[in-house]
């Protein structure tokens, strides 16, 4: 079997390269700037290919040499404050890869078996109230606000692959957590010093997922020949983010005392960012992931950060 995965370079998608190697996997690793590197042992083979994000043509043969793809193409959501440049910059690299890939199995003479298209669980909105509790699965419909258009336009993008492919799987990814990279990249050092605390009162919802569980996940997906449609890749038990913030602590041996209040978050970022990356959230469950007999690697939180730190 041969996966291409486009966005291969980056946080998921070298951890993704690294598990489809070791299970024999041979991989295309797709990127602006493809760098080879170390990727682990295993019996599986990886090559290299250069594609500028838009491209159809570049794609073609890429996609005609694969059994698999995988499309975790997009600018970083929280990586810059959220300008208009900026937004339009997170949404476009999105639709643009998604719209490209699209073209090019439609256009390619062999065309691969499944698809494994990346959103988020933004697709479901940021409002949050506290008495009623609503989890959102598959089923949910989408919400409102910046993200929830951006994911609903990335999905759109990809959805007429239905009627080509013998399977199109779209997951919706959750707040990935793992050593190296994604969103303890920048606050693990924070909480070391004793510098960790909640935002406002830390009720809003933390639906998260451990990189093994994302890239296994991911996996499964490709193997499971009776998987289809979209599947929301979070661990099944979500908790507030001020449980985040006391189990990290409680792991790291540190005090996790400090209290960022909402003001100060929307000054700095922006009321829109504030409110949808950091203030606001939805309690999101894996109904379908976990029917389809995905047994997750890392359920709780407190295996989960405990094995991350372990790694540091």
């Amino acid at each position: 079997m041969r996966v291409a995965i486009l966005g291969g370079t980056g946080f998921i998608g070298s951890h993704l390269t690294r598990l489809l190697v070791q299970d024999g996997v041979d991989v295309t690793v797709v990127s602006r700037h493809p760098k080879v590197g170390a990727v682990g042992k295993g019996r599986g083979m990886v090559e290299y290919a250069r594609w500028n994000g838009s491209s159809v043509q570049e794609l073609i043969p890429i996609v005609e040499k694969a059994d698999g793809v995988v499309n975790l193409v997009g600018e970083g959501i929280a990586d810059k404050r959220w300008t208009p440049e900026r937004k339009q910059a997170i949404l476009k690299s999105r639709v643009d890869a998604a719209s490209a890939l699209c073209s090019a199995i439609q256009q390619a003479d062999s065309k691969p078996d499944v698809v494994v298209q990346a959103s988020a669980i933004g697709y479901y909105g940021y409002k949050y109230e506290r008495k009623d509790r609503i989890e959102a699965d598959e089923f949910s419909e989408v919400g409102t606000g910046f993200l929830a258009e951006v994911c609903k336009q990335w999905e759109d993008a990809i959805l007429p692959l239905e009627d080509v492919v013998a399977r199109l799987v779209i997951v919706r990814t959750g707040i990935v957590l793992g050593f190296g990279g994604g969103f303890l990249g920048k606050q693990l050092p924070l909480f070391k010093l004793g510098l960790g605390g909640s935002i406002g009162k830390g009720v809003q919802p933390f639906s998260w997922i451990h990189i093994d569980d994302e890239v296994g996940a991911i996996l499964h997906l490709l193997r499971s020949r009776e998987s289809s449609g979209v599947y929301n890749l979070v661990a099944p038990n979500p908790c507030s983010y001020s449980s985040f913030v006391k189990t990290l602590g409680g792991v790291l041996h540190r005090p996790a005392l400090l209290a960022i209040p909402i003001w100060a978050v929307k000054l700095l970022f922006g009321e829109e960012m504030a409110n949808e990356v950091i203030v606001g959230g939805k309690i999101v469950v894996p109904r379908r992931l976990l029917e389809s007999g995905y047994s997750f690697k890392y359920p709780l939180l407190q295996d989960a950060l405990t094995m991350i730190v372990k790694k540091d």
